[in-house]
């Protein structure tokens, strides 16, 4: 506790023991002297610093003794305590998260709403925060469908000749690490609005099925009806996870990994991005090596832009792009059956199209 001008540093030894020799920085101890002029304007009339270092944590604070005496910031200060102490008890209380609505505050809960999110998941909760208007979309047809396998997406990697199963299961590990997206569930009952809620670790949803002892008719009627019962069952949002990963062995050097997801987590342009991410960790610890993944910025960063957007601002762009518009232009597609589902269309493409120009159009174009 300070005036303006003078700061004092937290106690500390100024030269390292031998046991912690080998740090290549400590805390200075004694006064460090006057940090900034006296004729300088402070922006704030009270300043509070705080430094966390070998388990504890320093708070200096600075004021201006021409506005406030010594015995104000001195209770401030002391009530503060009281309530950091209230609050780490609260948090410490084996009935609870441990979490406080500050500590997801993108999500705009109550102690509440937060106690009851906490309580369906049976993993600890490390980020809750809104969906994105796509998400949210997605996830309302999903509900309302009759079919559980409604934006269900299943994806095949065929894996030829030797496969090593641990260096596979840990590789997807690190990809779950890193990514929190793999980590996330939906929940919206007992709440306002739907969140995502990003479990700090989860078990790897990885289970293995032997086809290699049956017959090439058996085996492909095996992995037709497991394909149809995973669709079937789609996603489970009781689960920290919406993906699951099936390895079907077809021969002995011939297996096939089924990913499976809600289409909520990943896009087009995110699926390649994990599987490189899987196989250059897979390569790794083939090779004896640690993976080198590069660094990426996690989902919530861009659900914190979205959630910051002004609708209003955006409502009058569109009035003014749509200005002049008199009738409903349509943009929905229907085939002629009238049923969901999906169809192969087979298209040869002149060499002049198929080849380079093709792939520059969607880079272009932005399309998957």
């Amino acid at each position: 506790l300070g005036q303006s001008g003078g700061r004092t540093a937290p106690d500390s030894d100024l030269v390292p023991n031998d046991g912690e020799s080998s740090r290549p920085f400590r805390q200075l101890a004694g006064v460090l002297g006057d940090l900034e002029s006296p004729h300088n304007e402070r922006p704030h009339l009270i300043d509070v610093n705080c430094l966390i270092a070998d388990g504890r944590l320093d708070m200096v604070w600075t004021y201006g003794g021409e506005v406030h005496e010594e015995e104000t910031v001195r209770g401030l200060a002391q009530r503060y305590i009281e309530v950091l102490t209230e609050l780490i008890a609260y948090c410490c209380r084996p009935e609870v998260g441990g979490h406080t609505p500050s500590d997801f505050p993108l999500a705009r809960l109550d102690q509440a709403g937060l106690d009851h999110i906490e309580e369906q998941l049976p993993t600890a909760v490390e980020d809750i925060y809104p969906l994105t208007a796509l998400q949210q979309g997605m996830l309302f047809h999903t509900r309302l469908a009759d079919q559980a396998g409604m934006y269900w997406v299943q994806n095949g990697l065929l894996f030829e000749g030797e496969l090593d199963l641990d260096a596979l299961r840990r590789a997807w590990e690190v990809v779950f690490s890193r990514h929190e997206v793999l980590r996330s569930t939906v929940v919206w009952e007992g709440i306002p609005d739907p969140l995502a809620v990003v479990s700090r670790s989860v078990n790897l949803p990885m289970r293995v099925l032997d086809f290699s002892h049956l017959s090439e008719e058996e085996r492909y009627r095996a992995h037709e009806e497991f394909l149809a019962e995973d669709w079937e069952r789609g996603a489970d949002f009781t689960q920290p996870t919406l993906v699951r990963l099936t390895l079907v062995r077809l021969a002995d050097d011939r297996h096939q990994l089924v990913w499976s997801f809600h289409h909520l987590l990943l896009d087009g342009w995110s699926v390649p991005i994990i599987l490189s991410e899987v196989l250059e960790a897979y390569h790794a610890f083939r090779e004896g090596t640690e993976p080198r993944p590069a660094a990426r910025a996690p989902f919530r960063d861009f659900a914190a832009w979205v959630a910051g957007q002004d609708l209003d601002e955006a409502r009058a762009y569109w009035r003014g792009r749509l200005a002049g518009f008199t009738e409903v232009t349509s943009l929905e597609v229907r085939n002629a059956g009238g049923e969901p589902g999906q169809e192969e269309i087979h298209l040869e493409l002149p060499p002049s199209v198929a080849g380079a120009g093709l792939a520059e159009f969607a880079r272009r174009h932005r399309l998957t």
